[in-house]
């Protein structure tokens, strides 16, 4: 087959187009917020499960699992699910994501956060954000 006649499949992921040559994949938008959560001191880990998020939490492979995302005329609502370490105030801490989330999300693509909805999915014991790096 020559390059001129060559296809290629199309994706089934959503894509935020920003103009004709910038798309920004929801994938990529998810996984931003979920690295902006994970950044707040004390999150343990983003989960969808609690079993789930014990297993995940110590490769942190998938930085958009927990992460639900809705956009709708470029104005994103999240959904997180989250793994708290011990001794946090929950209201304190889920008060500090969702502003981080919002900030960096609106700083790094061209949508606007409308919500940012927290579930607190469990309590970590133990190791710390700082023992994990």
């Amino acid at each position: 087959m020559d390059a001129d006649n060559e296809t290629t499949t199309p994706t089934t992921t959503s894509t935020l187009t920003v103009d004709a040559s910038i798309r920004v994949p929801d994938e990529v938008i998810a996984s931003i917020a979920g690295m902006a959560a994970l950044e707040e001191p004390g999150v343990a880990a983003l989960t969808t499960t609690l079993v789930g998020g014990l297993t995940e939490r110590l490769g942190r492979k998938h930085s958009s699992k927990g992460v639900r995302l809705e956009i709708r005329n470029r104005r994103a609502s999240f959904e997180l699910h989250l793994l708290v370490e011990f001794g946090q105030r929950i209201p304190d801490l889920a008060g500090r994501v969702q502003n981080r989330v919002k900030r960096v999300v609106e700083h790094m693509t061209p949508i606007a956060v409308d919500t940012v909805n927290i579930h607190i999915q469990g309590i970590v014991f133990g190791e710390s954000s700082a023992d994990r790096e």
